[in-house]
């Protein structure tokens, strides 16, 4: 009876504290019981990811590795592929322009020089027919010509012949005294097969030198 008593008196002297160990030895059984199920869950997992990555290899890398910097790299190659496409089909076009379209040049007149003020023939025409282009015919011309000294101005153009007339934005001049090769943008020649030829001047009678002529077309 006395060892009852005793005990008896020991719980309720210590009630309180046994209580207190009683709930702290519940509370570190619970968060090691929280602990011990997370790291078998994560082991789990990490066997199943190896075996995984073991059978589909690519699956794993991709998911691993492809961050934003492996995407900005993945966009650049596609960028990249795009443009190159482009390009090679605007130089697969441009293939095509230039296979179907062919120039020509006709040359005309020959070395020359006058003092003339007044439009002088130069020795040496031809005849053309844009008839003889195929189609969509573009002309132009060039001519190679100074004036002597530099002084005053060099002038030249291209004469129709047939019709007795200038071709239309053919004049070019040149204040060089060297010779010097100045073009025309697009002119108009007139339909048939007319006879052309250049044509000189000189500005202040200095000596106007000819030294080439030639009649450009582009057609298909």
């Amino acid at each position: 009876m006395t060892g009852k008593l005793l005990m008896k008196k020991f719980f309720k002297i210590h009630d309180v504290g046994i209580k207190e160990l009683l709930i702290l030895g519940f509370v570190v059984l619970a968060v090691y019981t929280a602990w011990l199920h997370r790291q078998v869950a994560q082991n789990a997992y990490q066997k199943v990811s190896e075996k995984v990555e073991a059978s589909i290899p690519w699956v794993a890398s991709t998911v691993d590795t492809c961050g934003q910097e492996c995407q900005k790299e993945i966009d650049k190659k596609i960028a990249q592929a795009l443009a190159t496409a482009s390009a090679g089909k605007s130089t697969s076009a441009s293939k095509v322009i230039a296979q179907t379209t062919k120039t020509s040049s006709v040359t005309l007149g020959s070395v020359f020089s006058t003092t003339n003020t007044d439009w002088t023939d130069v020795p040496g025409s031809v005849y053309i027919d844009p008839a003889g282009y195929g189609t969509s015919q573009s002309f132009s011309w060039e001519a190679s010509i100074k004036i002597g000294n530099g002084n005053g101005e060099g002038w030249v153009r291209l004469f129709d012949a047939t019709n007795n007339i200038a071709v239309s934005g053919s004049e070019l001049s040149t204040t060089s005294s060297t010779y010097t090769t100045i073009a025309s943008g697009n002119i108009s020649l007139w339909a048939g097969n007319n006879l052309y030829k250049a044509q000189v001047k000189s500005t202040t009678s200095q000596q106007v030198g000819f030294a080439s002529g030639i009649v450009k077309v582009v057609y298909r």
